[in-house]
């Protein structure tokens, strides 16, 4: 499942992120997200939302069709849209091996 949320990642990075995960929930837990989290459809109450926004968002997204990321965006007054052409998505990782701390 990691190489889903960055395929684009090497052995460290989708090893801390493996970490990560196991760290942040157990895998029951994590099964029982996976179908509500998918049904959260929040756009009805994006309108009053006046903070600059800007939709970051990858074409080549393997989890969140890219269309998802626009729809977001409309909903937002002012907002921007800027599509992240390379790279799938990213993970901010920690500076030395994967055992670091922070």
């Amino acid at each position: 499942m990691s190489q889903t949320f960055l395929p684009d990642a090497g052995p460290y990075e989708l090893e801390w992120f493996d970490g990560f995960q196991r760290l942040a929930t157990s895998p029951g837990n994590a099964a029982r997200f996976q179908g509500p989290f998918g049904e959260i459809d929040m756009r009805d109450r994006l309108g009053p939302l006046r903070a600059p926004t800007i939709a970051l968002h990858s074409k080549d997204d393997m989890r969140i069709p890219p269309d998802m990321g626009r729809a977001l965006a409309s909903g937002i007054p002012d907002a921007l849209v800027v599509p992240l052409v390379r790279g799938r998505r990213g993970a901010t990782l920690p500076a030395g091996g994967a055992d670091d701390r922070a």
